[in-house]
């Protein structure tokens, strides 16, 4: 039975007190996450719940707060930021366990592993975790091989530590992960590409036409994937149904 969506009602959730706030996930209950500023402009993470925005605890010494993914069981996952230049944290959030700073050892034992930094993007309802680890920002002393720079990573759950899911190709632009399904397939992007891994096997998802720059980012439980690509220098939104030998622009306000 296929389904059209003729009308949506726009509902504002408010902020933390500042000027701003941005969503960045939302579960089958309804309930959202993102980041707000706060009175004093400072960025902490939400949750929005039965109308109500929370602010989301985090470390005492942390500075920022970016929650980015949350599943049906109400578990969020994300990463803060530290007092040094761009030194992110992964972090898991329940109601119940409260919040848990997330391994981002990859190399345990090597005297560089404790360089690494790394964001947790995606969880689905299994409690499966999906993101990236990569050296931290001012630190060069990795070794030149690809399983040692930027990383796709999963964690089986919040307290384990991330096992390495691909190492991309050295020079092969930038690698990330923006939604993982039921199934534990995970989407989403690599040197300009956007990419599906199912059953740790990558796949790239075909460019819509004239696309460049394209991202993957969010996939539903059937794997059709929803993302971003560049069109004449602009962004413009994107659709694949999974096995379609291309995916389609989905169009724009004109």
């Amino acid at each position: 039975i296929g389904y059209h969506v003729q009308s949506v009602v726009v509902s504002e959730l408010g902020t933390l007190g500042g000027p701003d706030s941005t969503a960045f996930d939302v579960n089958n209950n309804g309930d959202v996450v993102g980041k707000s500023r706060t009175a004093n402009m400072q960025r902490r993470g939400f949750i929005w719940r039965n109308g109500v925005m929370s602010q989301l605890p985090m470390p005492a010494n942390a500075i920022d707060m970016f929650p980015f993914g949350i599943n049906d069981n109400g578990e969020v996952v994300g990463e803060y930021g530290s007092p040094c230049f761009e030194c992110d944290t992964p972090f898991y959030w329940s109601e119940g366990t409260g919040l848990v700073t997330m391994s981002r050892s990859i190399h345990p034992g090597e005297i560089y592993d404790s360089h690494y930094i790394g964001q947790a993007e995606a969880i689905n309802n299994a409690g499966v975790i999906a993101g990236h680890i990569e050296p931290e920002w001012m630190y060069d002393g990795m070794p030149d091989l690809a399983c040692y720079r930027e990383v796709v990573v999963t964690w089986q759950n919040p307290y384990v530590m991330p096992q390495i899911f691909e190492c991309p190709v050295l020079l092969d632009g930038d690698v990330g992960v923006s939604d993982i399904n039921s199934s534990g397939w995970i989407v989403g992007y690599t040197g300009g590409s956007a990419v599906v891994w199912k059953n740790g096997v990558k796949s790239f998802i075909p460019k819509p036409f004239a696309a460049s720059d394209v991202r993957g980012n969010a996939h539903n439980d059937s794997g059709v994937v929803a993302g971003t690509g560049t069109l004449a220098g602009k962004p413009r939104a994107m659709l694949w149904d999974g096995v379609s030998a291309a995916s389609r622009w989905i169009g724009t306000f004109s």
